[in-house]
């Protein structure tokens, strides 16, 4: 992995707080205290991003911050978060779930 071909956008953004709020979960965070903390990392990490482009200057620094917290949630498995929502995944996990039922035209079932 590169910072070369890193590129801070807003999806980059929001990818990092779904894996941020994620990893919190696997610390024990739950309930309103977990909803609390996602919307401060939101909001916290928002501001970093309109930081980096109202200066430019500082805009490397933001980048490498973003760059580290992505390399750190991948080395500790919170890439699994995203896998396990992948189109083929979530079609199984909706299969094994009996409150949601079959999926109409489901070529697996």
């Amino acid at each position: 992995m590169s910072l070369d071909n890193f590129h801070l956008d807003p999806a980059t953004l929001l990818v990092i707080v779904f894996g941020l709020v994620e990893f919190a979960k696997q610390l024990g965070a739950r309930g309103n205290g977990l909803r609390l903390l996602s919307m401060a990392l939101g909001v916290t990490l928002a501001v970093l991003y309109r930081l980096a482009l109202a200066y430019p200057h500082a805009a490397p620094w933001i980048e490498t911050a973003f760059f580290g917290l992505a390399a750190g949630l991948a080395a500790s498995g919170v890439y699994s978060f995203v896998n396990q929502r992948l189109p083929v995944n979530a079609l199984k996990a909706r299969r094994r779930d009996p409150l949601l039922g079959a999926v109409p035209g489901d070529p697996l079932r």
